[in-house]
């Protein structure tokens, strides 16, 4: 098993005491193996940050999300510009439940990548098997090259059951067609410490985007 990505998707969960508590007990463990990045909500960016780059834990931080414009006159939207010196290092976008419960379109998604690589924001951007192809005809100007790539199935995601580890690869091998060889691929749906350790051991899987078993900062270690 080589390097992979751990992504903490908390969603919108915790308060902002439980959220310094899981920092505090992921941080506080020494770990080299992998590379932790946690996305809280919006809030909680700024006292996150601090604490980290205070206590000098080894956990990036990320944004789960990020408006599609440019900073202006766009009331509720957070721009990469707001988030500008925060710390953040990863954004997702296009996650399935953006998609599905705020109906984010292929190109608004396209327009966030666009966004996060200007200030120089690594996306994550999720993808599923039917949006694949259409995704990657959004992206302008080669940035499907500069993303990371998470392959999540919705049916999956929350369901306690991950897609099974021959149809994850197989959906890989068709984003490695649509967006490079080189891209990096993640894999999100139901992960748990069982599960992962199948997942993370595939040469072609460059790490996880993890939701619920995120939440638990023991569980998340044990990952």
């Amino acid at each position: 098993m080589t390097h992979k990505l751990l992504i903490a998707n908390w969603k919108s969960h915790k308060t902002l005491d439980e959220a310094m508590q899981w920092v505090d007990d992921v941080g506080s463990v020494r770990h080299t193996a992998h590379t932790l990045v946690l996305c809280p909500p919006f809030p909680f960016l700024v006292p996150l940050g601090q604490r980290i780059k205070e206590k000098k834990y080894a956990i990036a931080l990320g944004t789960q999300d990020l408006s599609p414009f440019p900073a202006g006159s766009y009331t509720g939207a957070v721009s990469v510009r707001n988030l500008k010196d925060l710390g953040v290092t990863y954004a997702i976008v296009g996650h399935s439940e953006r998609r599905r419960y705020f109906h984010e379109t292929i190109q608004e998604v396209a327009n966030k990548v666009a966004m996060a690589v200007e200030e120089n924001i690594t996306p994550i951007l999720c993808v599923e098997k039917e949006t694949i192809w259409k995704q990657v005809s959004a992206l302008e100007n080669g940035l499907g090259k500069k993303c990371i790539v998470a392959f999540e199935p919705a049916d999956h995601i929350g369901s306690g059951e991950p897609e099974k580890l021959d149809v994850v690869l197989s959906i890989i091998k068709e984003i490695h067609e649509a967006f490079g060889a080189s891209v990096p691929i993640l894999y999100g749906g139901s992960i748990d410490e069982k599960s992962s350790l199948n997942f993370l051991a595939q040469s072609k899987i460059s790490g996880l985007l993890v939701g619920g078993a995120s939440l638990d900062a023991k569980q998340f270690l044990k990952l």
